[in-house]
C-alpha cells in the first residue's frame, strides 16, 4: 500500500490512487470549478484505503459555495483514522463552517483531527456548529482547532468548552489557537474549567494571545490547568491579553504542578508583568528539572533587575536544559539585572543551543561583560543567536573571542538600522576563532 502522497490537483487526476494510505492534497481557487470539482471527486472515490487525509486550500477567497461545491460529492472514506483541514484566509462564514461540520460527522472512526480556519469570518454561532459537529466524533484522542483572527467572543469558548468536556480523558494532543477572538476572562474561564477534566494530556498547545483575558482569566486557567499534570510539552501564547503580577504568579504555580515537563514555552510579551510577576514565573522555572527545552518570551514588559535575577535563579535549577530562547527585551534591566540573570544563566552547563534577545534595556558595557562571561561557562554551546541593536556590546570580551566553543552564531540585526552598527556586529563575530557559521538575518 502506498505509504504518502502529495499532490496538487491536476497532478492527482492522472495517478492511480488505489493503494494510497496518505493523501496531501492542494488545491487553488481555479480547481473550484464544476467540472474540476466533478473530476477530482471521481479520482478520490478510487481512494478507498485512505487512512490519512491532508487537505490544504490557503490564502485562496475560497466561499462557502465552494466549499460546499467540493465537499457535497466527496466520497466517504471508510478507513480514515486522521483528517487535516488547512482552510485558513479564505471568506469562509457560518453556512461555510455548517457544511464543513457535516462533512466531519461523517468520519466516525477518526482518532486525530487537525482544523485550522484562521482569518476567516466565522462568529460563535458557526463557531458552536462546529464543535457540536466535532462532539460527534467519539473517538478523537489528537485534537487541533485553530481559529485565530475571528469573532467566537465569549459563546464560542463555551462551544468548545463543551466539546472538551465531550472528549475529556481521552484527549492526549491539544492545540487551541483563539488569537485575537474578543474573548474576555469569562471565556478563559470556561476554557479552564473544561480542560480540568483533560486528565490524559500529554502535549497541549493555547493561544489565547491579543485577547482581554486579565489576571482573572489566567489565575482560573493557570488553577485548571495544573489538573492536567502527566502534560510533557506545554506551549502557552498570552501575548498582549492584559495579564500583570496576579495572572503571572497564578502560572508559576501551575508549573509547579507538572513533574514531567520535558518542554516548555511561555509567551507573555507586551503586557504588564513587574518583577513581582517575573518572581511567579521564576518560581514555577525552578520546578522544571527536567525540562530540556525552554522558550520564555517576556519582552515589553517592567520586570527591572529583581526580575532579571528571579528569572536567572530560575534558569538556573533547570538542570536538564540543552536549548534555550530567551526573550528579555524592553524591560527596564540594568548592569546589576543582567549581572545576576547571567550567573544564573551560567549554571545551564549542558546548555547546546542558546537564543539570546535582551536590547532596548539600560544595560552598559560592564552588563555586556557579565553576560559574555556567563556564556564562557557554557561548554557544550553550539549554537548561539543573538538579537542585536544598534548600541549592543554584546560578544565584546576577549576572552570570550578566545575560549567559546561556539561552532555556529547566528545575528539578527532587524532592531539594527545603522549599516555602521550593522557591520560592528559583524566584525565581533567573525574574530570569534573556532566558529564555523556565521549567520545574519536583517
Amino acid at each position: 500500500m502506498g505509504n504518502y502522497k502529495f499532490f496538487f490537483a491536476q497532478k492527482l487526476l492522472k495517478q492511480d490512487l488505489t493503494d494510497i494510505a496518505c493523501l496531501d492534497l492542494v488545491l487553488s481557487k481555479k480547481d473550484f470549478e464544476e467540472q474540476k470539482i466533478t473530476q477530482l471527486n471521481s479520482c478520490l472515490d478510487q481512494c478507498s484505503q485512505i487512512e490519512i487525509f491532508i487537505l490544504g486550500i490557503v490564502l485562496q477567497q475560497v466561499s462557502d459555495k465552494d466549499l460546499k461545491l467540493f465537499i457535497k460529492n466527496q466520497p466517504k472514506f471508510q478507513n480514515l483514522h486522521t483528517l487535516s483541514l488547512a482552510l485558513g484566509y479564505n471568506g469562509i462564514k457560518e453556512s461555510g463552517v455548517s457544511i464543513l461540520g457535516e462533512y466531519i460527522k461523517s468520519f466516525k472512526e477518526l482518532t486525530s483531527l487537525l482544523i485550522d480556519l484562521s482569518g476567516n469570518k466565522i462568529n460563535q454561532v458557526g463557531a458552536n456548529e462546529l464543535f457540536e459537529s466535532i462532539n460527534t466524533v467519539k473517538g478523537i484522542q489528537n485534537l487541533k482547532v485553530a481559529l485565530d483572527i475571528n469573532s467566537l467572543q465569549n459563546e464560542g469558548t463555551l462551544a468548545l468548552s463543551k466539546t472538551l468536556n465531550s472528549l475529556n480523558t481521552q484527549l492526549i494532543n491539544l492545540v487551541i489557537q483563539l488569537k485575537r477572538n474578543q474573548i474576555t476572562e469569562v471565556g478563559a474561564c470556561l476554557l479552564g474549567e473544561a480542560l480540568k477534566n483533560c486528565l490524559n494530556l500529554q502535549d497541549l498547545v493555547i493561544d489565547l494571545s491579543e485577547n482581554k483575558i486579565g489576571d482573572i482569566g489566567l489565575e482560573r486557567l493557570a488553577t485548571f490547568m495544573s489538573y492536567c499534570t502527566q502534560i510533557s510539552c506545554l506551549d502557552l501564547d498570552l501575548d498582549q491579553s492584559d495579564i500583570s503580577n496576579n495572572g503571572s504568579n497564578a502560572l508559576g504555580e501551575a508549573l509547579t504542578k507538572y513533574k514531567n515537563l520535558t518542554f516548555l514555552k511561555l509567551c507573555l510579551s507586551r503586557n504588564k508583568i513587574n518583577e513581582m510577576g517575573a518572581k511567579g514565573i521564576a518560581k514555577g522555572l525552578s520546578s522544571c528539572s527536567l525540562t530540556s527545552s525552554l522558550i520564555l518570551e517576556i519582552s515589553q514588559n517592567d520586570i527591572g533587575d529583581e526580575g532579571a535575577s528571579a528569572i536567572g535563579i530560575g534558569l538556573s535549577n533547570c538542570k536538564n536544559l540543552l536549548k534555550l530562547e530567551i526573550f528579555l527585551d524592553s524591560n527596564h534591566i540594568s548592569d546589576e539585572g543582567v549581572t545576576c540573570f547571567a550567573e544564573g544563566l551560567s549554571k545551564c552547563t549542558i546548555l547546546t543551543t542558546l537564543l539570546l534577545s535582551i536590547y532596548d534595556n539600560d544595560i552598559t558595557d560592564s552588563g555586556y561583560l557579565a553576560l559574555d562571561s556567563s556564556l564562557l561557562c557554557l561548554e557544550n554551546l553550539s549554537f548561539f543567536s543573538c538579537y542585536l541593536s544598534n548600541d549592543d556590546k554584546l560578544l565584546k570580551s576577549k576572552n570570550l573571542i578566545n575560549c567559546l566553543k561556539v561552532k555556529q552564531l547566528q545575528l539578527v540585526l532587524c532592531w539594527c538600522d545603522s549599516e555602521i552598527n550593522q557591520m560592528e556586529h559583524k566584525k565581533k563575530a567573525l574574530k570569534i576563532k573556532r566558529l564555523v557559521d556565521l549567520k545574519i538575518e536583517y
